[in-house]
């Protein structure tokens, strides 16, 4: 008689380990942080556009902002000291979420209204290159390659 009662509380809590232990380790590595990870951040140039501007990106640490539009003359980059209408940019606190091995997601922690995308995601492909894609409405849009100042 005693042997079962102790065999039961064993088995139950066996169970319970078992079950508290299964919902404790699922940490979450894809969770939602307030920071732009060091790796990202820093001034990125979108490639250039024959006959077109450059874009130079600046990625905070806490947001993606200071985005400064440069036009190609007699062979040097002038800056046109104009700042993109906030398509591409959140020049709020931004949340990021690193969801695979070089790949982030970057959305608005404030209840903002966007103008333009309302999601960035970013690929990296290597130390000096990144991949975005910007989120509009229903469409994603085309792969836009950055690479690194110097």
């Amino acid at each position: 008689m005693r042997f079962k009662k102790v065999r039961v509380i064993l088995l139950t809590m066996l169970a319970f380990v078992l079950l508290l232990g299964g919902t404790f380790q699922s940490a979450q590595a894809a969770s939602w942080k307030n920071s732009v990870p060091k790796v990202l951040r820093g001034y990125w140039w979108s490639s250039y556009v024959p006959g077109g501007v450059r874009v130079r990106y600046y990625f905070e640490k806490k947001s993606i902002s200071y985005t400064d539009c440069f036009y190609q003359s007699h062979g040097k980059w002038i800056n046109s000291h104009r700042e993109l209408s906030k398509v591409n940019t959140f020049n709020h606190v931004v949340k990021v979420r690193h969801y695979a091995k070089n790949k982030y997601l970057i959305k608005s922690a404030d209840s903002y209204n966007s103008y333009g995308s309302n999601r960035v995601k970013i690929t990296r492909k290597g130390k000096h290159k990144i991949v975005m894609v910007s989120r509009f409405k229903h469409t994603w849009s085309k792969p836009e390659t950055l690479t690194r100042a110097k």
